[in-house]
C-alpha cells in the first residue's frame, strides 16, 4: 500500500488501527494490528479465524451490514482474543467501484482503554474519536491526491481539526470542576465547529444565556450540542442547499431550555427521538435522561428541530 510506511510510522503507538477486506471480509492489508496481532498474521484471514466467536460475529455483522446496505457503520464494539480483551470505537465504510457496485470495506478503530465508561465519558470519547478517525481519512486522501489546490484544502481542514480537537481536550479535561459559563464555551465549541466546514456551506447562528453552570452539566451541553450539529451537517450532505444551523439556550425559571434547529430537508413525519436507534441519538437521549430533561422534535420548523428542556440546579 502506497504510503504505507509513512502512516504505520505515524500510527505506531498509538490506539488506531487502519485495514482494509475484500467483499468476503478477508483483510487485504491493516496498519497498526491490536491484540499482540502483526500484520502477515492478520492479511488472508477473516474475523471468525482470529478472534473469539461472539465478538467475531458481532464484528462480521456490523461489516456485513455496511456491504449490504451501501452506508457507513459506526458502533463502540468488545473484541476478544484468547482471554484478552479491548473495547473499540469502529468505524466501518464500505468501498464501491465506478458503477456503484460495493466490493470491499476499509476500516478505523480506536481503542478506548477504560471499559468501564460513563455515558458521559463514552460519548466524550466519541467525539474525540470522530475528530482522530477525520483526521486520519483525510491524511491518507491528501497523500493520494495529484492536485496541489485539492492538497492544500485536505491540509487546511486537516489543521482545522486538530484546533478543534486541542480545544474539546482542553474543554473536556477543565469542564469537569467548577462552574462553566455557558455563552463562552458553547459559541467557542460552535464556532469551531463551523470554521471545520470552510467551503461556507456550513454556518452556525447562536443565542445562548449568559450564565455560569456547572462543569458537568456544561459537558453534557456540549456533548448534545455536538451530536445534533454533526447530524444535521452529516444528512444534508447531498443537498445543494447552504445549511444553517441555529442555537437557543434560556432560563426559563423552573427549567432550561435547549433549541437546536436548521434550515434543511427536515425530519421524517415517523421520525421519533426517543425511540431512534443510531448510537448519536441514543447518546442524546440517554444524557438527556441523566439531566433528569425531556428530548422532543420540534415542529415549527422548516428543518429538523430538537428541543432540549431541563431542571433548573
Amino acid at each position: 500500500m502506497e504510503g504505507s510506511v509513512d502512516i504505520a510510522s505515524n500510527l505506531q503507538g498509538s490506539p488506531v488501527v487502519i485495514w482494509a477486506q475484500d467483499e468476503e471480509l478477508r483483510y487485504l492489508w491493516v496498519v497498526n494490528p491490536t491484540m499482540g496481532f502483526n500484520e502477515k498474521e492478520v492479511v488472508g484471514k477473516t474475523d471468525h479465524e482470529l478472534l473469539d466467536t461472539r465478538s467475531a460475529a458481532t464484528i462480521v455483522d456490523l461489516k456485513r451490514k455496511a456491504l449490504e446496505t451501501g452506508q457507513e457503520v459506526r458502533e463502540i464494539v468488545k473484541i476478544v482474543r484468547n482471554d484478552q480483551e479491548e473495547t473499540h470505537d469502529l468505524f466501518v465504510r464500505p468501498v464501491a467501484d465506478g458503477q456503484g457496485q460495493t466490493f470491499g470495506i476499509s476500516c478505523v478503530s480506536m481503542r478506548v482503554a477504560d471499559e468501564t465508561l460513563t455515558l458521559v465519558d463514552e460519548a466524550n470519547h466519541r467525539i474525540k474519536n470522530n475528530l482522530a478517525i477525520a483526521q486520519t481519512l483525510l491524511r491518507m486522501q491528501r497523500r493520494d491526491a495529484t492536485d496541489a489546490n485539492a492538497r492544500s484544502a485536505l491540509r487546511n481542514a486537516e489543521g482545522q481539526l486538530e484546533s478543534i480537537a486541542r480545544l474539546h481536550g482542553k474543554l473536556a479535561s477543565g469542564g469537569s470542576h467548577g462552574r462553566v459559563n455557558v455563552k463562552d464555551y458553547m459559541e467557542t465549541v460552535c464556532t469551531q465547529l463551523a470554521e471545520t466546514f470552510s467551503d461556507g456551506a456550513f454556518k452556525v447562528e447562536t443565542d445562548f444565556a449568559d450564565e455560569e453552570v456547572e462543569g458537568p452539566a456544561a459537558l453534557k451541553l456540549a456533548l448534545i450540542i455536538s451530536e445534533l450539529i454533526m447530524n444535521a451537517f452529516k444528512h444534508n450532505q447531498a443537498s445543494d442547499h447552504s445549511l444553517t444551523v441555529r442555537l437557543s439556550y434560556k432560563d426559563l425559571g423552573d427549567y432550561r431550555q435547549l433549541i437546536v434547529e436548521d434550515d434543511g430537508e427536515g425530519l421524517p413525519t415517523e421520525f421519533d427521538p426517543q425511540g431512534d436507534a443510531g448510537v448519536g441519538m441514543r447518546i442524546v437521549r440517554l444524557i438527556s435522561e441523566e439531566m433528569g430533561g425531556s428530548l422532543k422534535r420540534g415542529d415549527n420548523s422548516s428543518g429538523a428541530c430538537f428541543i432540549f428542556e431541563f431542571p433548573n440546579e
